[in-house]
């Protein structure tokens, strides 16, 4: 009896075991530069204790990267060489090639001590995230972190990314908009064949009068959707009132192939 109990004791403990907690975020990255800084450096994200290497484009999403790791995103950048005289770490003697017939073993991972901090940015909760990355004046990274769901956002829409401190306020078609500081959130319109739309948008600062940001024209397709970032310039104007910048990203929705309907396929296809 007793030896019984053993053994189920010690199988209830095998299967009753607390699991790994699940990544607070699994999504797709996308990491993109607001502009490309003047000085190019390697950037990476940690996930875990790996460091993935990414290649940021400048105003382009189309490059992703799987993420599976904290909500509490980290981005590291490689650390300059060292100037002649001082010191550094000593560089690991590669592994000898795998003889024939045996197999090859792992590509040798990043070290850690060549890395250092560039910025961290919380993660919304969406499969597909995207990440745009900017220069403040004193040379630091700043990164905003956007949900760019296809369930959300869907080809045909316009987006707005509020980066400023202000509220904003605008109209395209007739169909009047506001969008809170820091909000990201789809325009009032959703297109379904090309259209050329009006858009205009202004800036409420308190206590100050409405200020233009961008007034223009914009051609609206059903496979394309577009995100349209406000940001505050480091400058004013001449009455003391903020200069803004505004930049867009488009994709178009992929083509799918149509299957071809012949005989010579539908008999590859029967076999």
């Amino acid at each position: 009896m007793m030896k019984w109990l053993g053994i189920f004791l010690s199988t209830a403990w095998l299967f009753g075991a607390t699991p790994e907690p699940p990544p607070e975020r699994q999504c797709t990255l996308r990491v993109a530069w607001w502009s490309q800084p003047t000085e190019s450096f390697p950037i990476a994200v940690l996930q875990g204790k790996e460091i993935i290497p990414i290649v940021p484009l400048e105003m382009n999403l189309d490059l992703t990267k799987d993420y599976r790791g904290s909500a509490n995103l980290t981005l590291l950048r490689k650390k300059p060489p060292a100037a002649p005289g001082e010191a550094t770490a000593p560089t690991p003697t590669p592994a000898p090639a795998p003889a024939k017939g045996e197999p090859k073993g792992k590509t040798t991972k990043e070290r850690p001590e060549d890395w250092e901090l560039l910025t961290n940015v919380t993660l919304p909760d969406a499969n597909d995230v995207g990440i745009l990355l900017f220069m403040n004046p004193a040379k630091a990274c700043e990164a905003r972190a956007f949900d760019y769901d296809l369930r959300r956002f869907p080809y045909g829409a316009l987006r707005l990314i509020n980066l400023t401190k202000y509220p904003l306020q605008g109209v395209i078609d007739r169909t009047n908009f506001q969008a809170a500081p820091g909000i990201t959130e789809n325009l009032p319109i959703t297109y379904h064949e090309r259209t050329v739309s009006h858009i205009e948008i202004n800036a409420t600062p308190a206590n100050a009068p409405i200020t233009p940001v961008f007034a223009t024209k914009m051609v609206g397709r059903p496979n394309y959707r577009t995100l349209i970032f406000i940001l505050e310039s480091p400058h004013q104007n001449l009455d003391g009132t903020p200069q803004f910048e505004s930049r867009s990203i488009s994709s178009i929705q992929p083509i799918v192939p149509e299957e071809v309907h012949t005989p010579e396929a539908k008999n590859k296809k029967s076999k």
